[in-house]
């Protein structure tokens, strides 16, 4: 991960987002460096934030869910038949 954009962010975000679920699941974390910013009940507060105290600088917003977390995904259409 090293040399990658936002590495730092991500590991950040990675070692806490166990602990962090309890308290501020589908909250949105901003993380810049090894810093956590604050917790932000939509993506637009968070970015909001973000700008105000970082400008333009890299920075790092995502939503708090726990690994293993299921997602529902449902079809808006019907599959098409197999021929």
């Amino acid at each position: 991960m090293a040399g990658e954009p936002l590495a730092e962010e991500s590991s950040t975000y990675e070692a806490n987002v166990e602990r962090w679920a309890a308290e501020h699941a589908d909250e949105f974390v901003l993380i810049r460096g090894t810093e956590v910013a604050g917790f932000f009940a939509t993506n637009e507060k968070a970015l909001t934030e973000s700008y105000k105290r970082f400008g333009i600088a890299p920075f790092f917003v995502k939503q708090v869910t726990p690994r293993g977390q299921a997602h529902f995904i449902s079809r808006l259409t019907a599959p098409a038949p197999v021929t």
